[in-house]
């Protein structure tokens, strides 16, 4: 009984678990009932009960600020009922009191359409629409119907529910992530959701034109205290990452919902605080190119040891042309163009996957092994569209990266070496070769500052000089580093 017990206003009456809270004095005058009580559907510990009494104490608090602000709904006899049902119904409906707005207004007006004349135990005099509505009233009250409902019957041309977080939350789903989102871009969007929940509450309860700045602090001071996984607590980079995705979301409800002037973003321009202290490291000083014998003991490890053929092929590519994981295991087929003067890969968007930025988007050489590596993905494929089917699938990248990794652990335990390392390989190389910056960042995909260097040029001169500036980078590569 932990978990109950820490759960305020829960108590037990005949065995059976119950939500009890009392009328407050400031709204007794207004709402007959003495007592906001309900037998909970939940009769034991865990995940839903906790969502069932979350939704009992937002609708508890509705009753009482709608009485207080005179919504109609919030009095008369059924008020509790009506209240308690819509907490009910919240959970069973996941739209936000928002979308079910006008769904409500069309319902209100079919039932107030259908009451005709005498009808029943109703006979109508001359007061026509207004004594329909009252008629229909009368009947949601005695059923306990829907507030939101009630409300559309009695008062059609009332303003609509204000947009909260879950509304900006879901209209960001639906026009940033999409109808078939990464699992990495959902399970982002879900975490951000669950950060904001842990500091403000629900979602469905924090209008966007009431967020102010000392909400922006409380969820940044919050995440600077969030545990991470393998211990200790978040890092500033990951905080300030969390905090750009939860301002993204923020601003795109403002703007979808015409709220601009009305509300602002208070995480805009939000920094970190003084004591806070910063890694000196970047990202990319977490991680270290590979030192040689690790390289070829990692490589000699991976071409005799894994059975699977695509992985091998995989590391092979990975190795030959410094890409991300995710950006191999999406290529299609016809993203191998081997029959050409220039062979190349193009890493691009299609429908199965996008990529990280549109400087991600381009053709990579290949030479040496990388085109040997790619031949054989050719052939093994045969007619899939995808070059690695078995990898192609939600979570394909992951599946590999830990496939490859548990043979690098049995190499190095050095937390810095990773499959990853194999790009901070090539990075490496291309330094030594004295490759220019230009040709480096067509190569890894990085943004270039120069606004000529990314937009101009065309596929020709571009293959020309990337092929030249690859073959002197990957001759850089120790001896024994491309053994198969």
């Amino acid at each position: 009984m932990a978990l109950i017990m820490k759960l305020p206003h829960i108590t037990t009456d005949r065995g059976k678990l119950k939500y009890q809270r009392r009328i407050r004095k400031d709204a007794a005058n207004l709402i007959p009932q003495k007592l906001f009580k309900v037998t909970l559907r939940e009769q034991s510990q865990g995940a839903a009960l906790v969502s069932e009494h979350a939704a009992l104490e937002a609708a508890y608090e509705r009753l009482h600020q709608d009485a207080l602000e005179g919504h109609s709904e919030a009095h008369g006899k059924q008020a509790v009922q009506r209240y308690v049902q819509s907490a009910y119904d919240g959970l069973d409906d996941p739209r936000t009191d928002r979308e079910k707005w006008e769904s409500f207004k069309t319902e209100a007006e079919e039932l107030v359409r259908s009451v005709k004349g005498l009808s029943g135990h109703y006979s109508l005099g001359d007061g026509g629409d207004s004594e329909r509505r009252e008629v229909v009233a009368d009947e949601l009250e005695r059923t306990g119907a829907p507030s939101l409902l009630y409300r559309a019957v009695v008062a059609p041309n009332s303003d609509a529910p204000p947009a909260t977080l879950a509304d900006a939350a879901n209209v960001y789903a639906k026009e940033k992530l999409g109808d078939k989102p990464s699992k990495s871009a959902r399970n982002t969007f879900n975490k951000i959701k669950r950060r904001l929940e842990t500091s403000l509450g629900p979602l469905d309860r924090m209008a966007l034109v009431d967020l102010r700045r000392e909400h922006a602090k409380k969820v940044r001071d919050d995440l600077l205290k969030a545990p991470k996984k393998g211990g200790g607590t978040l890092s500033v980079a990951s905080v300030e990452r969390e905090i750009n995705s939860i301002k993204a979301m923020i601003s795109v409800g403002i703007e979808e919902h015409d709220l601009r002037g009305k509300a602002f973003n208070p995480f805009e321009k939000l920094s970190m605080p003084a004591s806070v202290s910063r890694d000196p490291q970047s990202e990319w000083e977490l991680r270290d190119p590979f030192p040689d014998n690790v390289l070829i003991a990692a490589r000699q490890q991976v071409m005799t040891r894994v059975r699977i053929p695509e992985l091998r092929l995989i590391w092979r590519l990975l190795q030959a042309t410094g890409c991300r994981g995710a950006e191999i295991t999406g290529l299609r087929t016809e993203d191998v163009v081997i029959d050409h003067p220039t062979p190349h890969i193009w890493v691009r968007w299609h429908e199965d996957r996008q990529v990280k930025t549109k400087t991600s988007i381009r053709p990579i050489p290949l030479v040496g092994d990388g085109l040997e590596a790619a031949k054989e993905a050719v052939e093994l494929a045969e007619e899939s569209d995808a070059l690695f089917y078995r990898y192609s699938r939600e979570g394909g990248p992951d599946a590999v990266s830990g496939a490859l990794m548990s043979h690098v652990r049995k190499i190095t335990d050095n937390p810095r070496y990773v499959v990853y390392s194999l790009r901070h390989n090539l990075k490496s190389w291309l330094g030594k070769a004295e490759v220019s910056e230009r040709d480096e960042n067509r190569i890894l995909g990085h943004a270039d500052s120069a606004v000529g260097n990314r937009f101009y040029g065309g596929l020709e001169e571009r293959l020309a000089t990337t092929t030249k500036a690859l073959e002197e980078a990957l001759g850089r590569a120790p001896d024994g580093a491309w053994m198969t």
